[in-house]
């Protein structure tokens, strides 16, 4: 059987890796081609200028405008302001700003503003004049901005202000045509952010309109993909492990897919805000920092799962916290406190990335234990794209956005991998429901004459336990519960109605004169009477729960769940006038001429600092100044 595992497992292992790899090359080609069609090297932007007249826009496709823009800070200028002839003259100062770059707090005083403000920025391009429709279209510019051409406002995201009261952020990339035949075009932004820690301008790219069309297609296209096959995935496990139930490695799985997609959704071409264009700022930063901030928990959770050894317990359970108290602390906080952390928790990230490649490496590799070779590609594909995505945010390299490809990569080998595991869970079991269908054949006779006589002996121990408990908790006289029956339930009433905060009641009961009415019309016709007044009180008992049990001698005592004191009263006033009803001669009784009963009440809320003995102990002091005060009646206790 083991044999016939391995070769069947080196076969799909095979077969397997062949078309993982294939998968990953075509994933790396497309993530390349989708995200940098269309762009061309930049030409050199100096002081407000960009001198495109010798750009072939047929031939060389789009051009970036990085380099140094002009930047008016703490002013909303109008493009007739800022050109209205050759020479530009603006009050206040100007500022040369290169883009990409990106503001935060420790540039205060760099450029004349804060990170929190508006401003205006300015960039000259120059063509070589032919008629053509152009188009530009700008990633990320800020948390809003307004975008003018030749004097002309063309679009924007959010709502500019020089006050945070007047702003509004929304992320959502920007893309504009207009035509143009002059060979000049004075390119005029408006940018405000009160929201962010920080005020980032992405790549900015300029061409011909049909060129700025393909290249954001490809983007959105690409990243669709990326979404619809990660949706897919957290779909898939999602159900595994509801199928499952006792795995949770398919749900952790399921989570970092939902995450990524959510990430995926809001950075680049935000093809979430695209679909969702009424999603506020703030909720689109959460969502993409509660991926960024949890997803390696939910990785070290995973890991843990497959790689079962002690040295990741201890992370698990952090984990587990972490991803909780991240997310409540992303939802509860503005985005300058956890955009903040994020900066410095970067590093943290880092160093336990390393711990997980230190334990996978020395307790799964070197250990040779089941699926860290899964683990250890998976999750260094991951690492490298994760790297890669630092770099790039500091804008150290211009590369493309690759946590995304490489998560789905990530999840298709751990699919790959699971695969493996299943089948030889399978295999497993098919070579052993072979081995036992031989003995269950021969058990089967066995057992066909073994369950006959088990069902005969059953049925008598049934009847017999029957017996044995109606016996243990009735009184053999009056076939109420007995005593020793009504303190069990006591008990289990009163946890209940502590746990449930419902209230709970106890009525005592005392047959008056009952010696003298035993010893002048004898011990049966004793009996006899109490038979009868257990069938009053039952008679009044309309609930399954309400249980009535003879205390001793003459005296019965009822538990009534769920009954406050007042209701209790209430049924023991109904017991005692159907009993002075029944009328019982009793012509020796001082009371009455029939026989009666005396009734004490106690009952309420429970709570910790009391205990159900003392609930006993107050219906028998109602019960004894009932009898002290002529007997016959109901004291309710207080």
């Amino acid at each position: 059987m083991n044999a016939a595992v391995t070769k069947t497992n080196n076969r799909i292992k095979k077969s397997g890796v062949r078309q993982l790899l294939l998968v990953l090359l075509l994933l790396l080609i497309v993530g390349y081609g989708g995200q940098g069609s269309g762009q061309s090297t930049e030409p050199n932007l100096n002081d407000n200028m960009a001198d495109l007249s010798s750009w072939d826009f047929e031939e060389d496709g789009l051009v970036q405008l990085h380099g140094q823009w002009h930047l008016y800070p703490g002013q909303l200028l109008t493009p007739e302001t800022i050109y209205p002839a050759q020479e530009v003259k603006v009050p206040g100062q100007v500022y040369a700003f290169s883009i990409p770059g990106e503001m935060d707090p420790s540039t205060v005083g760099e450029f004349g503003m804060e990170s929190q403000g508006a401003a205006t920025l300015h960039l000259r391009v120059i063509t070589d004049g032919q008629p053509r429709v152009y188009g530009l279209t700008f990633r990320y510019f800020a948390s809003a901005n307004d975008i003018w051409v030749n004097g002309e406002h063309l679009g924007g995201a959010g709502r500019v202000g020089l006050t945070k009261e007047g702003f509004t952020p929304h992320y959502l990339p920007q893309e504009v045509f207009f035509y143009d035949d002059t060979g000049q075009m004075d390119i005029v932004l408006h940018i405000a952010n009160f929201h962010h820690r920080r005020i980032r301008f992405s790549e900015v790219n300029f061409g011909l309109a049909s060129d700025i069309q393909q290249h954001v297609q490809g983007g959105v296209a690409w990243e669709s993909i990326l979404m619809g096959s990660l949706l897919i995935m957290a779909i898939y496990y999602a159900v595994l492990h509801y199928i499952q139930r006792r795995d949770p490695a398919s749900l952790y799985l399921a989570a970092i897919a939902l995450m990524s997609l959510f990430r995926v959704g809001i950075t680049s071409q935000r093809v979430l805000i695209r679909l969702i264009p009424l999603i506020s700022g703030e909720w689109t930063m959460k969502l993409g920092y509660i991926a960024a901030f949890i997803n390696l928990p939910l990785l070290a959770l995973y890991i843990r799962e497959i790689v079962r050894v002690p040295a990741l317990d201890t992370p698990a359970r952090l984990s587990k916290g972490l991803v909780v108290v991240l997310s409540l602390f992303i939802i509860a906080t503005p985005l300058r406190i956890y955009d903040g952390v994020f900066q410095y928790a970067q590093i943290l990230i880092l160093v336990f990335s390393v711990y997980l490649i230190y334990v996978v490496v020395r307790y799964g590799f070197m250990k040779k234990v089941r699926g860290t070779w899964a683990m250890g590609v998976g999750t260094g594909i991951l690492l490298a794209a994760a790297a890669n995505d630092m770099l790039r945010e500091y804008t150290i390299i211009n590369t493309p956005e690759m946590v995304s490809p490489a998560t789905v990569v990530f999840i298709m080998i751990q699919a790959l991998f699971l695969a493996w595991r299943y089948n030889d869970a399978y295999l497993n079991t098919v070579a052993l429901a072979r081995e036992n269908q031989q003995m269950v054949e021969r058990i089967k006779g066995m057992n066909l004459d073994l369950e006959n006589k088990v069902e005969k002996r059953t049925e008598e121990l049934k009847e017999a336990n029957n017996k044995l408990r109606a016996i243990s908790n009735t009184d053999g006289l009056t076939g109420a519960s007995n005593r020793r029956y009504f303190d069990q339930q006591l008990q289990v009433e009163w946890k209940r109605a502590l746990r449930q905060g419902n209230p709970l009641s106890v009525i005592m009961c005392d047959v008056d004169h009952f010696k003298d009415f035993n010893d002048h019309y004898g011990h049966p016709a004793g009996d006899q009477c109490l038979v009868n007044v257990v069938k009053v009180i039952r008679d009044q008992l309309n609930r399954e729960g309400d249980l009535l049990a003879r205390y001793g001698g003459e005296e019965f005592v009822v538990l009534l769940p769920n009954t406050p004191r007042e209701g209790a009263c209430r049924v023991a006033e109904g017991i005692r006038r159907e009993m002075e009803a029944l009328a019982i001669p009793h012509a020796y009784a001082a009371t009455a001429p029939v026989v009666t009963l005396s009734l004490g009440v106690a009952g309420g809320q429970v709570s910790e600092s009391m205990y159900p003995e003392k609930l006993v102990e107050k219906a028998d002091k109602a019960l004894y100044q009932a009898k002290n005060s002529g007997r016959n009646q109901v004291n309710c206790g207080s």
